[in-house]
């Protein structure tokens, strides 16, 4: 399963390295774009529960073979 990293830059200006398990947060979010943070935690968490759950069901795969 794919996997990647991504820059967040924070309301302070700080950026953070984050980890996905899945390059479903591509489908949420675009480089460069701004939001609020709400939205952006809102929509990272729906993200990282997809890539997470994808995980799962890869490895539910990999067990039953």
């Amino acid at each position: 399963m794919p996997e990647m990293y991504f820059d967040v830059r924070w309301p302070d200006g700080e950026t953070q390295r984050c980890y996905s398990p899945s390059t479903v947060i591509e489908d949420y979010f675009t480089a460069g774009d701004a939001c609020e943070l709400g939205d952006f935690l809102k929509r990272s968490r729906t993200a990282l529960e997809i890539a997470g759950e994808r995980v799962r069901e890869t490895a539910r795969q990999g067990r039953a073979r």
